[in-house]
Order: structure tokens, then C-alpha cells, then sequence
């Protein structure tokens, strides 16, 4: 930091002390606000960036809501900074303050978003990721927060461009003889479970299936051998047996048999999940030919998938298999599998918010999302029969009859 820098910096936080002391609160808002985009265009990275931290904590101290200026301000200011550990203390420190704000554990949902397209914009794709699955989750009823209506689409568009430019950096790897096209198409699966399972375990179902519509449907428009040559293809799911007559299948819900297993897996995870949620909604059970598909569903997929291994994604299923189809493991540790059939969760009792005394509501506790590990490339060497067989025989993956 120069130190002319060093002085403007000095000046911008005594004038804004000065103002907080009046509870000026907007003209200091104001002051660190313009001082922190000033700072960040002379390249003053430091300063900058310690002002904008510091704005989050004027819009705290004056209990300012969530709202569209100050999310502006914010995201104006993180636009500006460079990718170092002073923005990355700005965003977290925003984050946190939108979480109190908002009343939202994931915090505030239009801030996520608007974080997440910054750095997407930039190509920090990972960074992105759980800025755009927070966006998504549906804020509690005590929250002002809202979901966007784009988030799950933005959020489907980073994912297409995140595989595209893994694909083409993974292609250029010493000895790889696939080209981008291939390793795009074999590794889209992947990429869908790393936002779709991390939702639904959410329970943000909704989201979760406008992010799947939208991805599936740009990558098929992209790679026309993707869906198997079959008629109908997408079709309409169709309750598995056993559930024939539960409440309220999921309406419109198409299924794209793809030559990808991944892919296959995620979009029936999603449709099961979706008929069971509506199915407790309207008579309060989930039906035991919905929680035996569910459980075949798996089993499959754990003999068949890679994806599913992964730290991230197989920690999601005990969650989805409780919140989704009522089935709870009786151990916290050991095979996901055995543990999930163990036992069904009995009633409950419904989660009340704990207030402090005086009736006022305590601090709302931060959402901690687990994210998947950064995604490593099997060049050709490691999988061989990837590199002889592009589709490695995954069009048997998920049999048609388990797609109807």
C-alpha cells in the first residue's frame, strides 16, 4: 500500500467514524462505499477491500435490511477486487452479514447469486459452486429472503461452461487421445450430481429440477449422441411399482435415457424424490413401492457408478433417504447402505424455533454446505477402456424398464 493510499484510506474510515457517531448511517454507508470502489480502481487492493468488509459492518451496526442497494454495493466492490484472501474475507464477511440480515442460514439468496456470477464471470467456476447451491435453497418461513426465479438456470449455465473448459484443458493432457467432445460427454454426469445431490439433500427439490432440465437440455442440443436412439426419448416418468397410486406423481417430469450413467442415476434420484415429497404432502407417508425403487436405485448405482464414491455426493444419500422417503440409519457411520435400511424414522417431533428470553428469536446459525472436492481428471492411461470405448458400455447403466 503507497502511502498516499495509506492516507486516503486513514481519511475515508475517520470521516466515516465521524458520521457513524451522528448516526449518519447512509452518508457513511456512502463514504466507505465510493472510498472501497475508488481504492479498488487505483489497484489499491488492500485498502479496498478493507473497506468493503468494513461497509458490512456499518450496514450490521445500522441494522440495515438485505436489500437491493446494499447488495449492489456489495457485489460492485467484490466485481473490483482481485481473486486473493482479501476478497475472499470480504465475501465471507458479507455472507455472514446477510445470514443475520435476512434470517436465512444460507444467507441472503439474491447476494449468493450475484456473488456467484462474479466469479463465474472470471472463471473461478469452484469458488462459484456453493455460492449458487446457497442461492438455491429455499429460505426458511421466518426469512425475508427469496429464491430467484434464475438462480437454477444461471446455476446449470456455469456447470455447462465449468465441463466445457475442463474438457478442453483434460484433452490437452500429455498422452489423452480423447478429444474435448468425448471427455465433455463421458464426464457430464459428474457435473450434474455435484449440484443436484448437494440440493436435494437441501431440500430444494425445485431447484434441483430446473437445474437438471436446463443442463440436460444444452448438453443433448451439444452432444447428439448423448440420448440412446429410443422412441420415445425424453419420456414422461411413470411411478415405479408398488406406487402406482400414490398422491400426486410429479407432473411433466420428463426422463432423458442417456448413454451416461450418471446422468441416468440423478435424474431418477430426482423424479423418486419429487413423487415422494408430493406423496407426503397429500397423505402424510411415502409409499414402500417409492422407498424400494429408491433403495434399487442405489444399490445400482453403487455397484455402477463412480460418482456416487465421491467425497460430497455419497454423504448426500442418507440425507436425501431421510428427508425424502422417511428412512433414517441407526448408526452415523459405516455402509451408507446397510445403515439406510436399517430402520424407518417414526414421527418425530417437528422442529420449533428457539427463542431467547423476552420472545426475541436467536441468532440464526449459518449454513455450512459441503462442497465436492475439486474434480480430477482420469486422463487415458488410467482408464482405458474410456479411451477404446468413449461410452464404456454405460447405455446398460440404468436399464429402460427402471426409466418407465
Amino acid at each position: 500500500m503507497s502511502a498516499t493510499a495509506y492516507d486516503t484510506h486513514q481519511r475515508l474510515r475517520t470521516k466515516a467514524i465521524r458520521q457513524l457517531k451522528k448516526k449518519s448511517y447512509d452518508d457513511a454507508i456512502k463514504t466507505i462505499s465510493d472510498g472501497a470502489v475508488s481504492m479498488l480502481e487505483q489497484g489499491e487492493q488492500g485498502s479496498g477491500c478493507d473497506l468493503g468488509v468494513y461497509l458490512v459492518d456499518i450496514l450490521d451496526q445500522s441494522s440495515k435490511p438485505c436489500d437491493q442497494d446494499a447488495r449492489e454495493k456489495i457485489i460492485k466492490i467484490v466485481s473490483l477486487a482481485k481473486n486473493d484472501f482479501w476478497r475472499k474475507k470480504l465475501i465471507d464477511a458479507a455472507v455472514r452479514w446477510s445470514v443475520k440480515a435476512s434470517r436465512n442460514p444460507a444467507g441472503d439468496s439474491f447476494l449468493r447469486l450475484g456473488i456467484a456470477e462474479v466469479l463465474t464471470k472470471e472463471s473461478s467456476f469452484y469458488l462459484a459452486e456453493t455460492h449458487y447451491i446457497a442461492a438455491c435453497v429455499t429460505p426458511p418461513a421466518s426469512s425475508s429472503a427469496q429464491v430467484p426465479e434464475h438462480a437454477p438456470k444461471a446455476f446449470a449455465l456455469m456447470m455447462v461452461e465449468w465441463l466445457k473448459t475442463f474438457a478442453q484443458d483434460a484433452s490437452q493432457q500429455t498422452g489423452e487421445k480423447r478429444d474435448a467432445e468425448v471427455i465433455e460427454r463421458i464426464e457430464a454426469g459428474k457435473w450434474a450430481l455435484r449440484a443436484l445431490m448437494p440440493l436435494l439433500s437441501l431440500k430444494a427439490s425445485e431447484a434441483a429440477r430446473g437445474f437438471l432440465s436446463i443442463f440436460i437440455s444444452r448438453l443433448a442440443a451439444k452432444h447428439s449422441t448423448l440420448l440412446l436412439p429410443v422412441t420415445p426419448n425424453p419420456r414422461p416418468y411413470t411411478a415405479p411399482a408398488g406406487a402406482e397410486n400414490a398422491p400426486s406423481p410429479p407432473q411433466n417430469l420428463q426422463m432423458s435415457i442417456t448413454a451416461n450413467p450418471d446422468l441416468n442415476f440423478g435424474q431418477m434420484a430426482l423424479a423418486l424424490s419429487l413423487h415422494a415429497k408430493a406423496s407426503k404432502a397429500s397423505s402424510g407417508r411415502v409409499p414402500d413401492g417409492l422407498r424400494n425403487a429408491w433403495v434399487a436405485l442405489v444399490r445400482q448405482y453403487e455397484r455402477e457408478g463412480d460418482a456416487i464414491h465421491e467425497e460430497g455426493i455419497s454423504d448426500t444419500i442418507p440425507t436425501i433417504s431421510k428427508s425424502y422417503f422417511d428412512m433414517q440409519p441407526s448408526r452415523p457411520q459405516g455402509n451408507f447402505m446397510q445403515d439406510m435400511l436399517s430402520s424407518l424414522m417414526g414421527g418425530g417431533q417437528q422442529g420449533k424455533q428457539s427463542q431467547i428470553a423476552g420472545g426475541v428469536p436467536e441468532p440464526v446459525q449459518p449454513l455450512v454446505i459441503k462442497q465436492v472436492p475439486q474434480p480430477v481428471f482420469q486422463s487415458a492411461a488410467e482408464d482405458e477402456q474410456s479411451a477404446d470405448d468413449p461410452e464404456g458400455g454405460a447405455a446398460e447403466a440404468l436399464e429402460e424398464e427402471d426409466l418407465d
